[in-house]
């Protein structure tokens, strides 16, 4: 995926230059009876501090909350629910609805023979975060799970995270989808490695599968250090490559607002549109 260009000033970018800079509205000067009334909130603060049993930092946050593990246990569980036995071991697309075109509004990768490549769903699919990840990259990850889950009934959940990126596809466990959130000279240096030109890409991602059969065997996904997962286009351009991960093509000139277009939009969200939908449909397991 790559970004547009201008941008708005202002509008939600997914490259840290943009169009130029924004710049906060100046803020009006405070009196000094508003300073000395913060003086006094300061005080009491470190008094309450001091005063606590433990001596402890009552003001920091807890590393991991409550329900963030919930949310792993409630997909790993739901992945358990979700597997099934697998049916034609090779795989047709079926035909698209009335008003969808293939290789316009949606896409499917395919192996020899036209058979569409895809996940097994006889067994849970682990996401794995590699390496350490930007504020807000584990919740993005997350949310794209859920929806590519609930669109497609593929068996993936967020698994505990390896200690390294992986940026060598052929580093990734089998059975499992690597995302590395990469620092932007190792994914520049990482995208050396490709034919076509992805020094402007905010993401690259691509599934590994039998050529025979269209059987993924495993899929990692590099994030550049451009996309922002606290942002809208970040969120937008992780679930885009998951989509890849799991066997979709670009919608390379849909006239709908697909996730799969190849090009962020500065309006772009997380809301499938029927090409997206219909190809997810097309490799899940429901």
């Amino acid at each position: 995926m790559t970004y547009p260009n201008p941008y708005e000033p202002g509008d939600d970018n997914p490259h840290p230059s943009g169009y130029g800079p924004v710049f906060e509205e100046p803020k009006p000067r405070r009196s000094r009876g508003i300073d000395l009334l913060l003086w006094l909130v300061l005080a009491a603060c470190v008094a309450v501090f001091a005063l606590s049993p433990m001596g402890l930092g009552i003001l920091l946050p807890a590393e991991r909350s409550i329900p963030d593990v919930a949310d792993e246990r409630v997909q790993y569980d739901r992945a358990i629910e979700l597997v099934q036995p697998d049916g034609d071991f090779k795989r047709t697309a079926p035909p698209p609805p009335a008003g969808l075109i293939e290789d316009v509004d949606y896409a499917l990768y395919l192996a020899d023979d036209d058979f569409i490549v895809h996940w097994s769903c006889a067994d849970p699919i682990a996401v794995r975060i590699a390496g350490s990840a930007p504020t807000g990259a584990r919740e993005a990850v997350l949310n794209a799970i859920d929806l590519v889950v609930e669109a497609s009934g593929l068996p993936l959940y967020l698994a505990g995270s390896l200690p390294q990126p992986i940026d060598d596809p052929e580093d990734v466990p089998h059975g499992e989808i690597a995302i590395s959130f990469l620092l932007q000279d190792d994914f520049e240096n990482a995208m050396n490695g490709y034919d076509d030109d992805y020094s402007d890409a905010l993401g690259v991602a691509g599934p590994h599968y039998n050529a025979s059969s269209g059987r993924i065997r495993s899929a990692h996904i590099l994030m550049s250090e451009h996309s922002d997962p606290r942002m809208r286009s970040g969120q937008h351009t992780v679930l885009h490559e998951l989509l890849h991960a799991v066997g979709i093509g670009h919608a390379d000139q849909s006239a709908h607002k697909e996730v799969m277009r190849p090009r962020l939009s500065l309006h772009d969200n997380t809301n499938f549109g029927p090409g997206d939908r219909f190809a997810l449909a097309a490799v899940g397991c429901y």
